[in-house]
């Protein structure tokens, strides 16, 4: 059956686009770009696909245009806060409250640019790389307002800051879902409520200095993925595979990877691979696994280990950011490629990814009935607004960067204390600091 054609009235030509673009938003977050065709958009839309190119030349400025859509939209939140008048505070409250609303009414846009947008020609992304960097520094420049104001910790970098501000939030598109536990207001809410408290002042104008991070024992040497392996030419051999394996899929990502490139910079025949793999996605699969195991045997340390439950949070966040900082190629692949693994093997992998969240949410849940952790807060959404913040540093951190990395997990990790200690708690460690 023939579909209607796409229409052309006056006035409503905008409005028709902009409908094709939200269907194709929604068609490019459930099968990803490469598999997504303009027929089925046509099909969504009850339209034929030639009717489609009286408003789009095709996929390509689809995609351009959601990233636009998405970048724009979040621009217009953060101006709005930032030429507002009022407290400091209230506007980075309301930029984070703001931005998780409109993210959840807008899923489908907002995972498109952030999953989807390396694969738009050079020229495009490169310019909407350059409005993303502008996005970070208009979000940088109203955290150091707040610091020139003296309502925001003077000893936190406003850069970082606004990092793990998008990392919170951004990452939500990793697990949020419609009609879930938590609504959306009380998500926006507890996520501008925490990190508000991790940049704020204290009352009394005496800023919590950091505490110092108790070194565990028997915690593990932040070395590479590799440092395990043992003796044996072939277990050696298939780990460098992996490893370089790893490193195309990095730069290539998963579907533009070849075996031949990687048999090509191991300097070996595509034949002799197949002594190590059968396919492709045994290689994905590697590199997802032994990450996935490594920044989890070393995350179950500090959750198991006695102590106080801050003591615990800072270490465990700051060692994952010392095994990011370690393990940048296999951990990028892991957080941005997992999702390639064929179904079976991704359905394993994400029930045992739940791991960490589960994890961390039991941590904080102790610390609340310590009365360490403030009572008010859902100790799942305070673990997934952790994992944001680290997770998304790789779509950020580059070695020799500004800043060293050792300095990044400790105001990552001294943020989120800030924002998930109990009142008492958090008077004592003022008075420490004094």
């Amino acid at each position: 059956m023939m579909g209607r054609p796409v229409a052309t009235r006056r006035g409503s030509r905008e409005e028709r686009r902009a409908e094709i673009v939200r269907v194709a938003a929604a068609v490019f977050a459930q099968h990803g770009y490469g598999a997504a065709t303009l027929q089925e958009i046509a099909d969504r839309l009850a339209v034929t696909k030639t009717s489609l190119y009286r408003h789009v030349q095709g996929k390509e400025e689809l995609l351009g245009a959601i990233v636009g859509e998405a970048l724009g939209d979040g621009r217009a939140i953060l101006e709005r806060y930032r030429q507002a008048e009022g407290p400091v505070l209230e506007r980075l409250r309301g930029v984070v409250a703001d931005h998780v609303r409109h993210f959840v009414r807008n899923l489908d846009v907002t995972t498109v640019y952030l999953h989807e947008m390396h694969r738009l020609p050079t020229t495009l992304r490169e310019r909407f790389d350059h409005d993303g960097m502008d996005y970070q520094r208009s979000m940088r420049d109203l955290v150091q307002e707040g610091r020139s104001a003296g309502v925001v910790r003077s000893e936190l970098d406003p850069g970082l800051v606004a990092l793990q501000i998008l990392g919170s939030i951004t990452w939500m598109y990793r697990w949020y879902r419609p009609g879930g536990r938590l609504d959306p207001d009380a998500i926006a809410d507890q996520l501008a409520e925490v990190m508000v408290n991790g940049l704020a002042v204290p009352q009394g104008g005496t800023s919590l200095g950091r505490r110092p991070r108790k070194r565990v024992s028997g915690r593990p040497p932040a070395g590479a993925l590799d440092s395990a392996e043992g003796a044996g030419g072939a277990r050696l051999r298939r780990s460098e595979v992996v490893e370089v394996a790893a490193s195309v899929f990095a730069a290539r990502g998963y579907g533009g990877a070849s075996l031949q490139e990687i048999a090509d910079r191991l300097g070996i025949l595509k034949g002799s691979l197949y002594h190590y793999i059968d396919a492709k996605d045994d290689l994905l699969l590697e590199v997802v696994q032994r990450t996935y195991d490594g920044g989890y045997s070393r995350l179950r340390q500090h959750v198991e280990m006695p102590g106080d439950v801050p003591d615990r949070l800072r270490n465990l966040i700051t060692d994952q950011v010392m095994f990011f900082v370690n393990n940048v190629t296999p951990t990028s692949v892991y957080l941005h490629e997992s999702h390639r693994l064929p179904d079976a093997v991704g359905t394993r992998l994400r029930r045992a990814g739940p791991g960490y969240h589960e994890s961390i949410r039991s941590l904080f849940d102790e610390g609340r009935r310590a009365g360490t952790i403030r009572a008010d807060m859902d100790p799942g959404l305070a673990a997934l607004q952790v994992l944001g913040s680290l997770n998304w540093m790789y779509r950020w951190y580059h070695p020799g960067g500004r800043l060293m990395p050792a300095r990044i997990a400790d105001q990552l990790a001294d943020v989120v204390l800030h924002g998930v200690a109990a009142p008492a708690e958090a008077d004592s460690t003022d008075r420490t600091a004094q």
